[in-house]
């Protein structure tokens, strides 16, 4: 069987790291399998194993809002075109854009390949911040409610959510979490990068985008509240993005120079886990949190918000310790419980790495796998 992987690109993000490990853990005995990428771009396009088959719709996206649309509408007859001349029994998707592309493309072809769509995120609630939100809504609900033959959610709140923004069947969608690659986080802890050494006893690591939804702004003000008990503890922010200004202007304004760094992207992040002493995500929102579950895996006490990703990955007080959404107070609390407490880091450390065995990349392949030739079979 033929399973063809369509994304738009492959720079660093959760789904096209997932589209990378599902390519290289899926069983080539009965299975073979393409990528195909809407624009040629990504820091992991090099990560595709030699086995599979990677062909580029365009070389890159154009800037310009009409732009972006004119070169959309010109990758439909392209799709077309390729899988008329490629046999193929499905296809996997994991954005909405590349979703809706391929369904123009395939609509109306006889014996076409199974549409399955990965949803990676809260679609609904991303649309809401975008100007063009209602448009995008509208072309999700009447193109992908009908041309998409099922779903697989990464959370139940996330199928919860797809299934009431597209009013479908829940019959139609099955729930698997995004992967983990357990064997390479292992490698890759004991690959020493340009790490600081510790200033303080306690080392908190945040890693992710640096973006509001992030809510990372909590996270500084809970350690300058922490701060105020233990003025041993040192926090290192691991990514980039577009609120780093004001976060710096907020280390300032919390007198927390010196105490707080920003490192950037990271190439190899697991380095910086495996020196923490506490691991924190502050997000808004998390579908998942891939870095949640790097981080458990790796054996570090979690301290997360009460996102539907912290909800499916933590047990709270089991394997980690979840806190109200935007709770400066109650955040500054877990990171102090944690700081005073070694036997409980290293009890909840200890449970959290057997609990996301669950989602290490070969086992969440085979998922994919048996769900897809469940699916064929039917057909």
């Amino acid at each position: 069987m033929h399973c063809c992987m369509l994304n738009l690109h492959l720079q660093a993000g959760g789904a096209e790291r997932q589209l990378v490990q599902l390519a290289k853990y899926w069983r080539r005995t009965d299975w073979q399998l393409s990528t195909i990428l809407l624009e040629r771009q990504g820091v992991w396009i090099g990560e595709l194993p030699d086995d599979v088959r990677l062909w580029t719709c365009s070389e890159k996206m154009p800037s310009g809002k009409m732009a972006k649309v004119l070169w959309a509408l010109r990758l439909v007859p392209r799709l077309r075109r390729f899988f008329r001349d490629n046999k193929c029994d499905a296809v996997l998707t994991f954005l909405w854009l590349p979703t809706v592309l391929v369904a123009l493309a395939l609509r109306g072809v006889r014996k076409r390949p199974l549409i399955v769509w990965s949803v990676q995120s809260d679609v609904g609630q991303d649309f809401k911040s975008r100007r063009d939100g209602q448009l995008r809504g509208l072309l999700v609900r009447t193109i992908l409610s009908k041309e998409v033959d099922h779903f697989i959610a990464i959370s139940q709140g996330i199928r919860q959510r797809t299934e009431l923004l597209l009013g479908v069947p829940k019959e139609r969608f099955s729930i698997i979490p995004n992967s983990i690659d357990i064997k390479r986080i292992n490698e890759q802890v004991r690959v020493p990068d340009s790490l600081v050494p510790k200033q303080g006893n306690i080392r908190i690591v945040t890693v992710g985008r640096l973006h509001p939804v992030k809510d990372m702004d909590v996270l500084l003000k809970a350690v300058a509240i922490a701060r105020k008990s233990r003025a041993d503890i040192e926090c290192y922010f691991i990514g980039d993005g577009p609120d780093k200004a004001r976060l710096l202007s907020l280390v300032n304004d919390l007198d927390l120079v010196g105490d707080v760094h920003f490192i950037g992207y990271a190439h190899n992040p697991y380095a910086w886990l495996a020196s923490a002493d506490i691991f924190v995500s502050s997000s808004r929102w998390e579908t998942f949190g891939i870095a949640i579950a790097e981080a458990m895996a790796i054996g570090i006490p979690v301290i997360a918000t009460a996102t539907d990703g912290a909800g499916y990955l933590i047990s709270d007080g089991v394997d980690g310790l979840v806190v109200p959404i935007g709770n400066v107070k109650a955040l500054a609390g877990a990171i102090l419980k944690l700081a005073r407490d070694t036997s409980l880091c290293r009890q909840l450390g200890a449970c959290a790495r057997e609990k996301v065995i669950s989602c290490d990349a070969p086992r969440i392949a085979h998922k994919y796998e048996m769900l897809l030739e469940r699916l064929l079979s039917k057909r």
